[in-house]
């Protein structure tokens, strides 16, 4: 790849590190709400970004953008295969998902997703996931982290009580305030 005059390899620009930045910056992040988005280092993203730029693949200018979209699908494959091969930490498989269309990202790994409960006879495996398609959820920042606000997890919790019945019981013993009614 020829970018601002330097020869850089594949291999040196596209490294796992790389390819999430590619996936997590939104137009005008800056290097640190990248970092903290993809609960990495500073200085990890930062060199990544100015890879990615010499590259061509980003630009910094009041703000980050993505110069080359295609980039991104190369980089979702790129994550997505490195997750097949070593699962990916916790932490990380929390982060991906929301770099992908949510559908296509479980049928990657071979996971059955779908918009609506099915019966159990009729999911191969003993893993199922529902998604509830949102265009946008609030988000609060809880110690870096990305979280729903305690108020509407609870609410949802409460409104599917019967699949989230050990998520309310945990939450009754770790906030006093919160009235449960749970056993």
């Amino acid at each position: 790849m020829i970018g601002t005059g330097l020869l850089v390899t594949v291999d040196e620009l596209l490294d796992e590190t790389a390819a999430r930045v590619l996936l997590a910056v939104e137009s005008g992040d800056s290097i640190r709400r990248v970092s903290q988005r993809l609960q990495r280092p500073y200085e990890t993203v930062r060199q990544a970004v100015n890879r990615l730029e010499d590259g061509g693949f980003l630009v910094y200018d009041d703000g980050l953008s993505v110069v080359a979209e295609r980039a991104r699908s190369a980089a979702l494959e790129l994550v997505a295969a490195s997750a097949a091969v070593s699962p990916p930490s916790p932490s990380a498989a929390y982060v991906l998902p929301q770099f992908g269309d949510w559908l296509d990202f479980f049928a990657r790994f071979e996971i059955r997703a779908g918009l609506q409960r099915r019966p159990p006879a009729a999911v191969d495996g003993s893993l199922q996931v529902v998604l509830d398609p949102r265009p946008e959820l609030s988000v609060e920042h809880v110690e870096g982290y990305p979280v729903v606000p305690r108020a509407e997890a609870v609410a949802y919790a409460r409104e599917h009580s019967a699949q989230c019945q050990s998520a309310l019981s945990m939450l009754a013993e770790l906030y006093d305030d919160l009235e449960l009614d749970v056993v």
